[in-house]
């Protein structure tokens, strides 16, 4: 039996910015689309998950980036860390 192609995932960190020093508290975030939708997220830093991660915040402008994928709207995901 053939094995299923994977999904594809589009997916952009916004917070914390590449090559930033971060301390104290501050969000983790971002978005993530897939034609066949997203079931959770799972954020790591430096190899090590911090768990899951609230999905499904309202990005309007991800939506209007990807108007072809379902649930583009509800594709914001984020938390707060205490780095």
């Amino acid at each position: 039996m053939a094995s299923p192609a994977a999904a594809e995932i589009t997916f952009n960190i916004e917070e914390p910015a590449e090559a930033s020093v971060r301390s104290g508290i501050g969000l983790i975030s971002g978005w993530a689309v897939s034609e066949i939708g997203i079931v959770s997220v799972e954020a790591f830093i430096d190899g090590e998950s911090l768990g899951p991660v609230p999905y499904g915040s309202e990005r309007g402008d991800v939506a209007a980036a990807f108007p072809g994928i379902p649930d583009a709207l509800h594709s914001g995901w984020g938390m707060k860390w205490a780095y």
